[in-house]
């Protein structure tokens, strides 16, 4: 972590795509995403968008807040759903995308 609190460079990214992902994929009856230990950049309150895209790059979802009022823990799970299911421009996310 960074003298300033912020999370590192190169593994934030990476974290945060899983994290997205996983909340999807659990709302399909995947496993729960467990928080990860050691990370307390997860729990500092942060503003999100989180934008799903298609294959051919078309956008599918996106969903954020300009205010940071979760963690981004928090935060991430609660777009990354919201993009996938509460888009009131698409129909909900399906199984098969």
């Amino acid at each position: 972590m960074s003298a300033d609190g912020s999370p590192p460079a190169a593994p934030d990214g990476t974290l945060l795509l899983a994290l997205a992902r996983g909340s999807i994929v659990e709302r399909f009856g995947g496993p729960p995403v467990v928080r990860p230990e050691g990370e307390p950049w997860l729990d500092q309150p942060r503003a999100v968008f989180v934008t799903l895209k298609l294959q051919t790059g078309e956008l599918r979802g996106c969903v954020g807040q300009l205010i940071a009022r979760w963690s981004l823990w928090e935060a991430v799970r609660e777009a990354a759903t919201s993009a996938a299911f509460c888009d009131r421009r698409f129909f909900p996310l399906r199984d098969e995308e």
